[in-house]
């Protein structure tokens, strides 16, 4: 499932694919403006579809859709352009790997338009499909990931301003990341250790020093690998933390309301999720920007140098801009103490 607005009102929307060797397509569930949701509406796509992402595709404004279709006849994804008003244009097809279970979406090659990667869960890589600038798609190009990667995600993780590549891969427990060299080609990918049979990963800053770590859901050894980011896009070797039988699916955001975000895993053996709370120190001491756990004057000189550099981790006061209240900001955060 996927959520996004699509026809345009401001509230979020649902596409959910239906995988199943008689449906075809995917449900669209347009949301009534209160959190309840109107009939579904099916369109189309290739056999066997397995995920659903949702971005401008064709540059118009409005969301539209890409389906991985899993049939090994097909070893597809579907793109399905917004009509504008939350219906859909019949699906067109573009060629991936061999049995494509995941697609992510974001602008690759630094062009301004939205290019999709495929994680190929019957080999051993992805798919990059470019986008032309209309929403049709170039010829695939490959790149390398380890042994049946299930799942994709998309972030900056070398801080150098382009999208990078993370693939969860299921048959040989571990994490292929791929550095964007800036221009929408990659790098050999470089593989980290996770548990047993990895089938999600996710993007997000879990320890709140600025940089995009991993999460994964290893589903044969039913917990969750974190993988922290070194501040240049290398890892350090994985912590594990217990989820529940066949843990699926991961997804982030903050649930309890303190500033870090929080993981949820599905369980698919166990038929239900876990929640599992942040209780990283590094949100509710911001001001510590050296990381040693203290609050001392290279805090201040950490302070003074992202600001002369113009680094947003400088802006304090969440404006979007580098001003005196940013020092203030700090200041206050620093009186706080840990």
């Amino acid at each position: 499932m996927a959520i996004g607005d699509l026809d345009g009102d401001g509230d979020n929307d649902l596409v959910v694919v239906n995988n199943d060797s008689t449906s075809s397509n995917v449900s669209v569930l347009l949301n009534n403006g209160d959190g309840t949701f109107a009939s579904d509406v099916r369109y189309g796509t290739g056999s066997l579809p397995e995920s659903v992402a949702i971005a401008d595709l064709d540059g118009d404004g409005d969301n539209d859709l890409a389906v991985t279709n899993q049939r090994s006849t097909e070893n597809s994804v579907s793109v399905l352009l917004n009509n504008g008003d939350g219906t859909f244009a019949p699906d067109v097809q573009y060629a991936t790997g061999n049995g494509p279970l995941s697609v992510a979406i974001d602008d690759l090659d630094g062009d301004g338009d939205n290019d999709l990667a495929v994680a190929n869960g019957n080999g051993s890589n992805g798919s990059l499909l470019f986008n032309n600038g209309d929403g049709t798609f170039a010829t695939r190009v490959f790149v390398g990931a380890g042994n049946g990667p299930a799942s994709v995600a998309i972030a900056d993780l070398d801080g150098d301003g382009d999208p990078d590549l993370a693939f969860a891969n299921a048959n040989s427990r571990d994490v292929s990341v791929l550095l964007n060299r800036g221009d929408g080609t990659f790098p050999a990918d470089v593989l980290y250790d996770a548990g047993t049979g990895p089938q999600s990963v996710a993007i997000a800053d879990l320890d709140g020093d600025g940089d995009g770590d991993l999460a994964v859901t290893n589903f044969g050894t039913g917990d969750a690998s974190v993988l922290l980011n070194n501040g240049d896009g290398t890892f350090a070797p994985e912590v594990r933390f217990a989820t529940g039988g066949g843990s699926q699916s991961v997804a982030i955001a903050d649930l309890d309301g303190d500033g870090d975000p929080d993981m949820v895993t599905v369980n698919f053996f166990d038929q239900n999720l876990t929640v599992l709370l942040n209780q990283c120190g590094g949100s509710a001491c911001p001001a510590d920007l050296d990381g040693d756990g203290r609050l001392t004057l290279f805090d201040f000189l950490a302070f003074q140098n992202l600001f002369d550099a113009g680094d947003p981790i400088a802006d304090f006061d969440g404006d979007g801009r580098l001003t005196l209240f940013d020092f203030l900001a700090f200041q206050n955060d620093f009186d706080a103490g840990c």
